[in-house]
């Protein structure tokens, strides 16, 4: 998620609520500092019709959207030029990086990369071989074990128990750190 896109989410998420709070504290703050006799025709909206009756000019106008539409442009580009330099800045000896030996036991985990909600280029979905036919082991991640559910089919132990996952992921975010 680039800057403007959080800029957005942020105005959207804390100041369109407060705004719209705020705007109905203040018509009713006016209609209860109204005198009684014109407390009737207040919501009659007769007040409205003077506020959009206000003249503008037109030239105002124009330059108003001009500005806008200048921001929004500029802003698209930058954004559109940050992605991509993120994407030329990964080496390609880090996206080939994908599986290691951890622990005591040496054993073998593999991942993938991905980009996450912060725009960055990360490890994920972390999975532990196992080590007598190489292939994903299904994690009980309750218990800290993992099975493997080939060797549990062809009659042979299948009970491992592994490294946590969340200490792989930082230990091969530490490995990538190293790298660069």
């Amino acid at each position: 998620m680039n800057t403007i896109q959080r800029l957005k989410t942020w105005v959207v998420d804390k100041w369109l609520p407060g705004f719209i709070t705020a705007f109905s504290l203040f018509i009713f703050k006016l209609y209860l500092d109204l005198p009684v006799e014109q407390k009737g025709s207040f919501f009659s909206f007769k007040w409205t019709y003077y506020i959009l009756n206000t003249e503008f000019k037109l030239w105002k106008i124009i330059l108003l959207f001009l500005v806008l539409s200048v921001f929004y442009f500029i802003s698209k580009k930058i954004a559109s030029k940050k992605s991509t330099v993120r994407i030329e800045k990964i080496p390609k000896r880090i996206q080939e990086y994908t599986q290691d030996k951890f622990g005591s036991k040496k054993s073998l985990w593999m991942w993938e990369y991905g980009w996450d909600r912060y725009g960055e280029y990360t490890p994920t979905n972390f999975r532990a071989l196992c080590p007598k036919c190489v292939v994903p082991m299904t994690p009980y991640y309750n218990i800290n074990k993992a099975v493997c559910t080939k060797c549990r089919l062809d009659g042979k132990p299948y009970d491992y128990l592994t490294e946590d996952s969340t200490d792989i992921e930082h230990e091969v975010i530490r490995r990538i750190n190293n790298l660069l």
